[in-house]
């Protein structure tokens, strides 16, 4: 048996608690809806005025959509082995790139893309940035802060005596 993704286990216990067909869970899916917000939308019986559930599905699905159901409909059942067998795949795809081929001396690890600058350029950047433009304001009260900025004092001068 596959493993069901986390994403769909609301959707398996809203469809079987809810009684809805494949395609209104789809339906419902493809709306947006949130399945654990389900039962505040269906009929309990002492609501008249609400449109069962189903219905209320499809209907929000004509307007949304502009046709009753969807073209093709996939069981949640289609759609976790469609997202195992996805997944198969790319593990598959990935173990083939750290294959080495016989006689290189290429190392398993995949070429990284690098920008120009080094990984350790940006740090310095920033660091050489606030050392030369960021005047230190420790202990300086706010309003002598505001002072020097209103009369026109340099960034480097603010809060020095």
């Amino acid at each position: 048996m596959t493993r069901i993704p986390t994403k769909l286990k609301p959707w398996f216990e809203a469809r079987r608690r809810f009684k809805l067909s494949h395609a209104h869970t789809q339906m419902a899916r493809e709306l947006g809806m949130n399945p654990r917000k389900l039962g505040s939308l269906a009929d309990g019986g002492q609501e008249p005025w609400k449109l069962p559930l189903p219905e209320f599905i499809v209907e929000c699905y004509r307007k949304s959509f502009g046709r009753s159901e969807p073209e093709h409909v996939r069981s949640l059942e289609e759609v976790v082995q469609a997202e195992e067998r996805r997944r198969k795949e790319k593990q598959a795809r990935k173990a083939e790139e750290m294959v080495i081929p016989a006689g290189s001396a290429q190392s398993a690890v995949p070429a990284t893309r690098t920008t120009g600058l080094g990984s350790d350029a940006l740090p310095l950047a920033g660091a050489w940035f606030c050392f030369r433009f960021v005047p230190e304001t420790k202990g300086v009260p706010l309003e002598r802060i505001e002072r020097d900025l209103h009369r026109g004092r340099s960034l480097r001068q603010l809060g020095a005596g």
